[in-house]
């Protein structure tokens, strides 16, 4: 309504709904009159129209009180529903039972019984009819309008009815809504608000052909990933867009809503089971503590930092030395978690002097320590600069977190620190060494280690660059067909690495369930077709040879250590710990003097054989529930 006239009815619309709604009642109170008179009501002495005249005002009065008091005046009536039915005749038949009982009991006069029905259902069928008459005239008109796009809905229950609303009732969307697909079969041919339930996947490829269909959205957010990854697969020649609406504990309200959707992404593929946690625990553990987080501005300390900060610490401290990162998980975090007190901290997390003064004007209660290099190739060519950054930087943390009493330290340790072959899993092996060396009988502080696979879509991970190969045309590059990874989502890791630093006793390396491998071509390929694209013909993949140090397959535990049960069904911890010999703490400072001089061949050939568990000692890991 840009026109001059749709602006003038936009600024009266009030008064124009309640004049047209008094206006039906009169219709419908005089055509009452004249149904039970015969249309004349000049009969007996003209007594039916005198008394029309004298009651109508009445009636009008409280017709107008209850449109009010039940809030039929406002609304727009091309979206009436349900409830704006039973709203109208509650109003109705509450203000004729008022006007009867006033008229004949009250004033004593008399009236004709009948008129009295006729006219309830008469205004019913005017004030409630009026209205779904425009939404079913709108609707109507809205038949697939040109440059809308053709829509299907992946099920046809309450979410999928709720996504078909609001669709209908937005017209800027541009869309329009062909149908339900739905896997019962009991539901094939049945009708939804007009709209044929066409059957299951089967008659997919029938509706997609013959109904010029553009998008698909999947309104069953507990559809299994297998099913979802053959659909996808099955109709991925089609041009169609998938689209799919999160788990409810994703939407604020457990409301469902358009702006929701979000295209089917590989996480959705990869079969990963809604984590159940124990929130009291982690919320007893976190609630009113001093919390600090190294890294907080990579992809994992922001995101510890997010879930740290809805537990209401008492004072949040980030530690990043990344200004730019510092800069927005800060503004983040001061806007939506607003009654938590959080505090940048540029600078080094293996710096000693900013390690030992920020403790000690803090006094954290917990550490959680992300900060560190993950990428393996670079690490490979950067053997000193990973030991400072990984080794250094963990003893400096350690040393500080016994001195200054912190309750609880958390490592955040990797897959690659097992049975290691690579610079940047050898630093993370002698970073869990140097934690769990800390975790003396006689130390205040719990000191634990978790350890798991890769994240999708954090920093240096394989996800992103890919993306970022599909993006520029390829082509997209792997190592070895074969190669295979565990894969976690981001929030789920920080969550589970919440819960283990909640349970930890102090001593212990816990290991995340990561679930079954993936082989990373099978990921490549789902990628280039969630793009819209065809592996081998719009995006070529090529396997470039494994990298130095690189495996096949990663392991969350080696067969030494063996893994025990927590009282977590998604968390494990190691039983028996290769840990450190006695004179570990000689040995891992030639390491790092090494590493000062920048000597990287010597550096490399050292860290080599002081992670290779040359004379590493073994030791039972703390029991945990059973472990």
């Amino acid at each position: 309504m840009d026109s001059a006239p749709g602006r003038w009815v936009l600024r009266h619309r009030r008064s124009l709904v309640v004049t047209s709604q008094l206006g039906l009642v009169v219709v419908s109170y005089l055509l009452s009159f004249q149904l039970r008179f015969d249309f004349d009501l000049t009969t007996q002495n003209r007594w039916p129209l005198n008394t029309f005249l004298k009651t109508l005002p009445l009636l009008l009065g409280l017709r107008a009180l209850a449109f009010y008091y039940w809030d039929l005046y406002r609304g727009w009536w091309r979206y009436v529903g349900m409830d704006d039915l039973l709203d109208i005749i509650k109003a109705v038949i509450a203000s004729s039972v008022i006007f009867i009982v006033l008229v004949m009991f009250v004033f004593r006069a008399e009236y004709p019984r009948s008129v009295f029905l006729i006219d309830t259902f008469i205004c019913v069928t005017f004030i409630g009819g009026i209205r779904f008459l425009l939404r079913a005239f709108r609707e109507a008109s809205r038949l697939r309008p040109r440059g809308a796009r053709g829509v299907l809905i992946y099920g046809a229950q309450e979410m999928g009815v709720e996504i078909l609303k609001e669709i209908r009732a937005n017209p800027n969307l541009h869309m329009t809504v062909l149908g339900f697909i739905d896997d019962y079969p009991l539901k094939k041919g049945w009708k939804i608000h007009g709209l044929p339930v066409f059957g299951g996947q089967d008659e997919l490829a029938h509706v997609l052909t013959g109904y010029g269909v553009d998008e698909i959205i999947i309104a069953t957010p507990a559809m299994r990933a297998k099913a979802l990854r053959s659909l996808v697969d099955r109709f991925r020649d089609s041009g169609v867009r998938f689209r799919i609406v999160p788990a409810m504990s994703d939407i604020l309200g457990g409301k469902v809503s358009v702006k929701h959707l979000r295209d089917v992404e590989v996480e959705d593929l990869l079969g990963r089971q809604e984590i159940k946690l124990d929130v009291e625990m982690i919320r007893e553990a976190f609630s009113g503590q001093r919390v600090l987080i190294t890294g907080a501005g990579g992809s994992i300390g922001s995101e510890i930092a997010r879930q740290a900060a809805a537990l209401f610490p008492a004072r949040l401290i980030l530690l990043e030395r990344n200004e730019n990162n510092l800069f927005y998980i800060h503004w983040e975090l001061t806007r939506r978690q607003s009654g938590v007190a959080v505090v940048p901290v540029i600078g080094d997390a293996g710096d000693p002097v900013l390690v030992n003064a920020l403790l000690e004007s803090e006094r954290p209660d917990i550490v959680l320590h992300a900060a560190a290099y993950k990428h393996v190739p670079l690490m490979e060519s950067n053997a000193a600069p990973a030991v400072l950054n990984n080794v250094r930087t963990t003893r400096v943390l350690v040393e500080a977190a016994a001195r200054h009493g912190v309750r609880r330290f958390v490592l955040i340790s990797t897959d690659k620190a097992v049975r290691p072959r690579n610079v940047m899993g050898r630093t993370k092996r002698l970073a869990e060494w140097i934690v769990l060396a800390g975790a003396q009988p006689s130390s205040r502080t719990r000191f634990m280690a978790v350890r798991f696979g890769n994240v999708l879509a954090s920093e240096g991970s394989v996800i992103p660059l890919f993306r970022r190969q599909i993006a520029e045309g390829g082509p997209v590059t792997i190592t070895h067909p074969d190669m295979m990874r565990y894969f976690m989502t981001i929030p789920e890791a920080v969550q589970l690495v919440m819960q283990a630093s909640a349970m930890g006793k102090g001593g212990e390396i816990f290991v995340l369930e990561m679930g079954e491998q993936v082989r990373i071509m099978d990921l490549a390929r789902n990628l280039i077709r969630l793009s819209g694209l065809e592996p081998d013909r719009d995006v070529e993949i090529v396997t470039t040879g494994l990298r130095p140090g690189e495996k096949l397959r990663e392991e969350l535990w080696d067969d030494a250590e063996g893994i025990g049960p927590t009282e977590h069904d998604k968390i494990r911890v190691v039983r028996k710990i290769q840990c450190c010999a006695t004179d570990f703490d000689r040995r891992l400072q030639e390491l790092i003097s090494l590493a000062e001089k920048g000597d990287e061949a010597a550096t490399r050939d050292r860290l080599a054989r002081l992670a290779e568990s040359d004379g590493a000692e073994e030791k039972v890991g703390a029991s945990v529930d059973g472990a």
